[in-house]
């Protein structure tokens, strides 16, 4: 015989969710308030297509300044209409996910009593168990039907699950129907837009036809001051008609200015410069690829300009600049010796690596750089960024000192 837990199961979550969706929807609609242009048939206060009877005799720029200004708001309450419609959407997909996780929830229930024994409570047990909530006192929700003998603890699992069945049900409805009535006034938005800037068009064309028809009449019938008053209106109206394309020209022209500004600024920031005496200030030049080097002042734009050409070009350099004499003593001690003769006297090239003395070293003033290539030394002049260095370092005041293929400093020392 099947289990009536497990054949059940379907049939009760279809009508749970009917019945919440029955409840739930008119709730929602009613707690909607009709928009002003649905109480009264007509558009929102503020926002009637109002143009002037006759377009000869009205202020065309005002007329046309109030139809732009409404068409902007238009424009501006669709826009937010359809932010608002992509929220509700999600709303909705995620009231969705939690229904989908309730009916898991409530299946994972009715498969674990469809498993059991024909007795939930086992053999020779004689307890009663609680019927359900639903038989307790009638709520209008869908009963469960149930076994005799089920465990009453399994009994309020199958309740709660399908209560919060009923709440996900209901909430998803109100999802729905609050989606359903964004995406209509949004869709209302769009309409009336659509509709202020169609009117715009329609009175400037049923304008400039009046003025026509109009100056024609005054020069059959020879009234020169009539010709010349239409005249200078049809020219304000021509000149209102393609303010549009003016404007736009104008912007694509100072866009096209802008782009060339930039597009000359970082010309400029990549070509080198003069160097000048040290400054004794030592600002960091951001790499490209991460990291940054502190150099002379008067190195900055240089280095800044050689690193970036690298990089364009596809070789990625960073590496150690400006180091303190602090800095360079320690260097001598961990690559010379820590005896004071190792630290102060000893050659440089006996180090390992070379280390200049402190004292000595272009580092020290800020006018040295070591590089990095893709954030590894530089230990061979056969290598690819030595040789992007060799051809183009110089341009930019720095020579390779030769014992060290990734030292360059402004005097090759």
């Amino acid at each position: 015989m099947p289990n009536p837990v497990l054949c059940g199961a379907r049939p009760r979550r279809a009508i749970v969710l009917m019945l919440a969706a029955l409840v739930a929807v008119p709730a929602a609609v009613a707690a909607t308030p009709p928009s002003t242009a649905e109480a009264d048939g007509a558009a929102a206060p503020g926002h009637e297509i109002v143009v002037p009877q006759d377009p000869v005799e009205a202020d065309l720029g005002t007329a046309v300044g109030s139809l732009d200004a409404l068409i902007k708001t238009e424009r501006v309450e669709a826009d937010v209409a359809a932010k608002s419609v992509a929220g509700a959407r999600a709303r909705l997909e995620a009231a969705d996910v939690a229904v989908a996780e309730a009916e898991q929830r409530l299946d994972a229930l009715v498969a674990s009593a469809g498993m059991a024994t024909p007795g939930f409570l086992g053999a020779g047990s004689t307890e009663r168990p609680r019927p359900p909530r639903a038989q307790q006192a009638p709520t209008g929700r869908p009963a469960l039907t149930l076994p005799l003998n089920v465990d009453a603890a399994l009994v309020d699992r199958f309740n709660e699950a399908r209560d919060r069945l009923v709440v996900e049900a209901r909430e998803r409805a109100d999802a729905e129907a609050v989606a359903k009535e964004q995406a209509r006034r949004a869709e209302a938005e769009r309409t009336q837009a659509e509709a202020v800037a169609a009117r715009r068009t329609e009175f400037l064309e049923d304008a400039q036809q009046r003025l026509t028809e109009e100056l024609d009449e005054a020069a059959a019938v020879g009234d020169s001051a009539r010709q010349a008053e239409v005249k200078a209106r049809h020219d304000e109206l021509v000149a209102i008609v393609e303010a549009p394309a003016r404007a736009a020209a104008a912007r694509k022209a100072q866009a096209e200015a802008a782009a060339r500004a930039n597009a000359q600024a970082e010309a400029a920031a990549l070509r080198p410069g003069p160097i000048g005496p040290p400054t004794g200030k030592f600002p960091a030049v951001r790499c490209p690829g991460g990291g940054a080097i502190s150099i002379d002042a008067s190195l900055a734009h240089n280095l800044n300009a050689l690193i970036r050409i690298a990089w364009r070009d596809g070789v990625n350099l960073c590496g150690g600049g400006y180091r303190d004499p602090k800095q360079q003593i320690r260097l001598r001690v961990q690559n010379c010796g820590s005896s004071d003769y190792a630290v102060w006297h000893k050659a440089p090239g006996s180090c390992s690596p070379p280390t200049a003395i402190p004292g000595t070293s272009m580092h020290e003033r800020g006018l040295a750089v070591d590089f990095r290539c893709a954030g590894q030394g530089m230990p061979s002049r056969s290598s690819s960024c030595f040789k992007w260095m060799a051809a183009h370092a110089g341009a930019f005041g720095f020579v390779n000192l030769p014992s060290e293929p990734w030292h360059w400093s402004t005097s090759g020392s």
